[in-house]
């Protein structure tokens, strides 16, 4: 009778390649909000739907709009002040515009620029806000990364 499993030569079980796992994909980290560190003080930045509602509703246009994405130059700090202000509160609801401006001021104050927010907060809030799809996010910050120069 034939054996259906029949026992392997010494011979035949070195020349098995062994059976290899796919690997998973690794998904790169991600996020949940912007870090904005200020006077040694980590801030976390992220806009809730009600806010973005809010602010869609206070300015009267998509926030993209104001985000200034196909024209030169940056939105007005007040601007870009409002929406953070807006994004802090998900994390921080004490911080108020008044300490708003303090901070802005201390970030100043220890080397940081009207550029460098809008590349390192303010535009990366949208992208961990929902307002673009992981790739375009991507892209996004290789846009900043040249605007900083």
């Amino acid at each position: 009778m034939a054996e259906y499993f029949p026992t392997p030569t010494d011979e035949e079980e070195e020349n098995v390649t062994p059976i290899q796992e796919p690997e998973k994909p690794v998904k790169p980290a991600h996020l949940p909000y912007v870090v904005w560190t200020v006077n040694g003080k980590d801030y976390k930045l992220k806009l809730s739907t009600s806010a973005i509602v809010e602010l869609e509703s206070r300015y009267k246009v998509n926030l993209l709009t104001l985000a200034n994405l196909n024209e030169d130059g940056i939105p007005a700090v007040s601007i870009m002040l409002d929406i953070a202000l807006a994004a802090i509160k998900k994390y921080h609801n004490a911080v108020t515009r008044k300490e708003m401006l303090r901070l802005f001021d201390a970030y100043v104050d220890e080397g940081g620029d009207q550029t460098s927010f809008y590349t390192d907060v303010f535009m990366p809030i949208f992208t961990v806000s929902g307002f673009f799809p992981k790739e375009a996010g991507e892209e996004l910050r290789t846009r900043m990364e040249e605007i900083r120069g």
